[in-house]
């Protein structure tokens, strides 16, 4: 399963034990020489999207969810759940996720499959997060397709990357 991270490079960062091509890209800016997965708990966010010709904003509020940000969280990682059910239908969905307050440094989820005869698919993001912001993650759906109601999209919150310091 990749880890897509925002859009630019990682700066001065220690991301020891994560394989290259799991790495995609990423807008995390931090003087931490070192940092922390923090991957203890998944909370799911939203279930069963089964959208078709829409969009729209929608948030989500980690701490009433019973997800806790700490005052060194550089990056919230989300996950996306794919199930296709079926044969020859269609499957796509695109978003932007991001921590509220802060869309200019949001990650797009571009998902999309046809024909692809039940299987799943995950992903996980890496939202650049403030830790003095809010504690509250958007999610942005600009297209949705989807040609049958037994494939859906989940998300949820699956760690979190906090800036280890000396």
């Amino acid at each position: 399963m990749p880890i897509v991270l925002g859009n630019g490079t990682i700066s001065g960062l220690n991301v020891g034990g994560l394989p290259n091509d799991s790495v995609v890209s990423s807008d995390i800016q931090t003087s931490a020489k070192r940092v922390l997965f923090d991957m203890s708990q998944e909370i799911s966010l939203v279930t069963g999207i089964r959208d078709s010709g829409t969009t729209y904003t929608r948030s989500y509020d980690l701490s009433s969810k019973g997800f806790t940000t700490y005052s060194d969280t550089i990056g919230v990682m989300i996950k996306r759940y794919y199930q296709h059910n079926g044969g020859s239908n269609h499957g796509y969905f695109s978003a932007d996720l991001y921590q509220s307050g802060n869309s200019n440094q949001a990650v797009s989820d571009d998902n999309s499959h046809y024909d692809w005869y039940y299987n799943t698919d995950e992903d996980v993001f890496i939202v650049p997060w403030n830790p003095a912001g809010n504690d509250t993650i958007v999610i942005a759906c600009n297209a949705s397709h989807n040609t049958s109601s037994s494939n859906y999209y989940d998300y949820s919150v699956v760690g979190q990357i906090r800036a280890a310091r000396k």
